[in-house]
């Protein structure tokens, strides 16, 4: 027997039991405290929370998935609820929403081991901090950092803005506390660089999406802080363009690049024209913008700029970049970051909007972009899609947005064939259809498109395994 939603009689029995499993603070049944929790951050998922339980330590944690888990109660794990994809809200036929928002200690920062253990709930900013106050730093970086919290950045494997030098978080984790579906600990905190016995249980739940265990703690890799940084933001006409940029930076400042982004010019047009004090730096509107970030390892941050204006310069002569952009200080290198990170909030205040969050191998971003403008002009006319991403490791984000005068309501409908449209190119591009937001609710039916079958036999056979009776996260990911 399945995990379903109680009766209206049922409910406030299960109810009544678990706030006797939490503090007075740790259950929310009024209906005034659930819409946070019952919607994602662009209120495009909604559902329904028959509680709101908030535990403030992993034991507690335990006592209520061992409870929910007995009576067959689904629940679905939710951390910052900055996901795009409706990965980490109740569907309408309600669910418990389990937060980790409570769950905000920092454990420990080993200095020396260069690892911080911190629970599941901490928010990224405040983490960053933390490493920041021991004199090094967490690589994770994302624009969300002030809201998405660490269990949330696990259970996505999240990429964000560093993944070139440093990786995605799975990369960062040493180790991982765990609750199963019945409530047991999978106690896994461990900052060993090396251990090699047996199975490397915590990559399962990394990227899991909550459905084969709550994360509840992490311990992650800490690197020295960067001592300063050089950026610049080049202007180029063609794709083959941006591959040369990308192919010098790589060669001049090996180990030590932290992004190459790329802009489309409709992206770059829209922050400007939308966001207060954001400015293009070229007086003239170019195919794509290239944001460049190289991390300095030493206090010259002076000469690790000059080194990235001679690499600019070559490719200037060689008639590569048509303009370009050297930050001379934190003020203009945030300027520049603001027309690269701004894309998602200027798309947001302009209209109804679709995001893809898609791979693929990084010469064939071009042709699939200029293929998705044909494949998106022929599922409606007047659809807007605005191109961004980490060029450098082949991520594409696609924002569509909605024809001039079209209404959300409307707008939803044309979900599906939209979905259809850019996921049919993914395959034909043989790329991947998440590059760092997971499945979720949006593409679970597409999973296929990328996934085997015999490797989703093998996932459903692990959440089998892991959560026999589908209390964790029901309907999500898996298809």
């Amino acid at each position: 027997m399945f995990a379903r939603p109680p009766s209206a009689a049922e409910l406030d029995r299960h109810l009544d039991a678990l706030q006797g499993l939490v503090d007075t603070a740790g259950l929310l049944t009024d209906p005034a405290d659930m819409p946070r929790y019952e919607r994602d951050w662009m209120g495009k998922f909604h559902g329904r929370a028959l509680g709101v339980i908030r535990p403030r330590d992993t034991a507690a944690v335990a006592r209520v998935l061992a409870y929910l888990n007995a009576h067959r109660l689904p629940v679905v794990p939710q951390a910052g609820n900055t996901g795009l994809v409706g990965g980490s809200v109740p569907d309408a036929a309600g669910a418990f929403v389990l937060s980790v928002e409570r769950m905000t200690r920092i454990r420990a920062v080993d200095a020396v081991g260069a690892s911080i253990t911190l629970d599941a709930g901490v928010v990224l900013e405040s983490a960053q901090e933390a490493a920041r106050r021991a004199g090094l730093m967490l690589a994770l970086d994302l624009g969300s950092k002030g809201s998405c919290r660490i269990g949330g950045n696990i259970s996505t494997n999240a990429g964000g803005l560093k993944v070139l030098r440093y990786g995605h978080i799975r990369e960062q984790v040493l180790g991982l506390e765990v609750v199963l579906a019945d409530g047991t600990v999978l106690d896994g905190l461990s900052s060993l660089r090396k251990n090699n016995t047996g199975y490397d249980l915590k990559q399962m739940f990394i990227g899991a999406e909550g459905t084969l265990g709550v994360v509840t703690a992490a311990t992650l890799k800490l690197f020295p802080a960067e001592a300063g940084r050089a950026v610049a933001m080049v202007a180029v006409d063609r794709f083959d363009d941006a591959l040369a940029v990308l192919a010098a930076v790589r060669r001049g400042f090996p180990g030590r690049l932290n992004s190459v982004e790329l802009i489309g010019a409709d992206a770059v047009a829209l922050v400007a024209g939308t966001l207060p004090g954001a400015r293009s730096p070229f007086a003239l509107a170019h195919t794509y913008a290239v944001l460049i970030e190289v991390g300095s390892d030493d206090a010259d941050a002076v000469a690790e700029r000059g080194r990235l204006e001679e690499a600019i310069g070559a490719l200037i002569e060689a008639g590569r970049v048509a303009d370009a952009a050297i930050a001379q200080s934190d003020a203009q290198a945030e300027g520049l970051w603001r027309l690269r990170e701004g894309v998602p909030e200027a798309v947001a205040h302009t209209a109804p909007v679709h995001k893809y969050d898609l791979t693929f191998a990084v010469g064939d971003i071009g042709r699939f972009i200029a293929d998705c403008d044909l494949a998106l002009a022929r599922v409606a006319k007047g659809l807007r899609p605005v191109y961004f991403g980490h060029v450098a490791d082949g991520n594409v984000h696609v924002n569509v947005m909605a024809p001039p005068g079209m209404q959300a309501s409307g707008y939803q409908a044309l979900q599906g064939p939209i979905d259809d449209a850019i996921f049919d190119l993914v395959a034909q591009y043989r790329g991947s259809i998440s590059a760092e937001h997971g499945i979720g609710q949006v593409k679970r039916a597409y999973l296929d498109r990328n996934r085997s079958t015999a490797e989703i036999a093998t996932m459903r056979a692990l959440k089998a395994m892991l959560d026999p009776n589908g209390v964790l996260n029901p309907h999500r990911l898996l298809p």
